[in-house]
């Protein structure tokens, strides 16, 4: 919200400029970030995300809600051997 907020095309091409770099990440890379581009990128490895339109952008919200991320919430990345990326809560 505000003059300078981004749009959801805005922040979805962010998500998708790092998920496209995420192959070169060394092992063991931490990364922090807010809940919403996280859950966002969860989102994205699973598969969903390919529409920025505001059905898109519903379905995200949606998903977001239902996958609440707390304050320090920790989730694990790992590439499995197909290439694809597994996620899953830490504990």
């Amino acid at each position: 919200m505000g003059d300078n907020a981004e749009t959801f095309r805005e922040f979805s091409n962010r998500v998708v400029s790092f998920e496209n770099e995420m192959n070169a990440l060394p092992d063991a890379t931490v990364i922090f970030g807010h809940g919403m581009w996280l859950a966002f990128l969860v989102w994205r490895l699973l598969g969903f995300g390919e529409y920025c339109d505001s059905t898109g952008m519903w379905a995200f919200r949606g998903f977001q809600l239902a996958l609440p991320m707390p304050n320090c919430a920790v989730f694990v990345l790992k590439q499995t051997r197909s290439g694809a990326w597994a996620v899953r809560a830490a504990h």
